[in-house]
């Protein structure tokens, strides 16, 4: 026969005890009053827990520039679509730079599913960025390509250029592959949480910017002169060809590097 348990116990001698309070009852009936109470004073419940995966959406950029020098100058004669006043000697231009190596780490939940790494690039002209004011160019050109003066502030409130510029970004993005190429290797497996992707030898291009019309300063002056050319064209163009030297040469400009996660291929 099985055993009780405590409670069937209890229950029993419950019954019992009511039992006897019963007869009692019968034997004696002065007025007698019986209070019978179920105690529950406690209970036990189930309860459902669900907790919150964790999601390690860290990311840490890092770079290594093997080149990090530009010249601005003509490339070699062929890049002379316009021919006309301005010509050159010698082929010395080198608008490239390139990264030894830029590294992304990142947490296991930084990049949506189906996305990819993305690396944005950009000259900003803010307060925090007064080198890059040297790039800017606020005065009208003297041959009247441009037509008026720029008389507002050189940077715009949000760090955008807001003047006429010597050089710019060529491509301002660069899209990481999601597995390993020629340039990249990304990590399958996560080592200390983290991810990592990694490049080498990653070139980056800047351009000619605006105030040239983004060509390369003789084909942008040829074009401009077409119909033909007087000596105080010639004497402007040297006057603003000197000006960009003075503005730029020897110094430096603070080229910004974003990384981000972007949704979809």
């Amino acid at each position: 026969m099985a055993k009780s348990t405590r409670l069937q116990s209890r229950r029993k001698w419950t019954l019992g005890g009511v039992g006897l309070l019963l007869g009692v009852g019968l034997v004696t009936t002065a007025g007698a009053t019986w209070i019978i109470g179920a105690n529950a004073g406690s209970t036990n419940n189930d309860v459902s827990v669900s907790v919150d995966t964790v999601q390690n959406k860290s990311v840490k950029l890092t770079t290594t520039l093997s080149d990090s020098k530009i010249t601005l100058g003509e490339v070699n004669g062929s890049s002379l679509s316009h021919s006309g006043i301005v010509d050159f000697e010698g082929g010395v231009g080198d608008l490239s730079i390139t990264f030894s190596e830029i590294k992304i780490e990142y947490g296991s939940s930084y990049v949506p599913e189906g996305g990819h790494l993305q690396l944005s690039f950009e000259l900003k002209y803010g307060a925090e960025h007064t080198d890059n004011a040297q790039n800017l160019v606020k005065t009208a050109s003297l041959t009247k390509a441009h037509t008026e003066d720029k008389t507002v502030d050189s940077t715009g409130a949000d760090g955008t250029a807001d003047s006429w510029t010597y050089v710019d970004i060529a491509s301002p993005t660069i899209n990481v592959p999601k597995s390993n190429s020629d340039s990249w290797v990304v990590a399958d497996e996560a080592v200390n949480g983290l991810h990592t992707a990694t490049g080498t030898d990653i070139a980056f291009n800047f351009q000619w910017g605006s105030f040239f019309g983004g060509m390369s300063p003789a084909n942008y002056y040829n074009s401009k002169l077409e119909s033909g050319a007087t000596t105080e064209d010639a004497t402007n163009i040297e006057k603003e060809l000197k000006a960009m030297n003075e503005a730029l040469n020897g110094k430096k400009l603070v080229l910004t590097a974003t990384v981000s996660a972007v949704a979809g291929a």
